[in-house]
């Protein structure tokens, strides 16, 4: 869990290069990040032709504020994106 939370290993610019590389032509790549970088992921997936085509942000519950977001991107996409419903675990 370290490893993926802390980018122990690879960093998330690396993570979008190699899956830049490994996508075909209208590929998708899944994701979950935490919420409070989802700019920063939004941002590094466009520059790299990886367009965000869905985002769902996970919440505790109703009363805070997302912790994680879900997104799939599609390389070389159009530029459209769907903001899903939000998820909340503890209802």
């Amino acid at each position: 869990e370290a490893l993926a939370r802390h980018e122990i290993l690879i960093n998330l610019s690396e993570l979008l290069d190699i899956s830049r590389y490994l996508l075909k032509p209208g590929g998708k790549l899944s994701l979950i990040y935490p919420a409070e970088r989802s700019a920063e992921l939004v941002f590094n997936m466009c520059k790299r032709r990886i367009e965000p085509k869905r985002l769902c942000f996970v919440h505790p519950d109703h009363a805070r504020q997302a912790r994680l977001v879900l997104i799939e991107g599609v390389k070389d996409a159009g530029s459209e994106t769907r903001i899903e419903p939000p998820v909340f675990m503890n209802q």
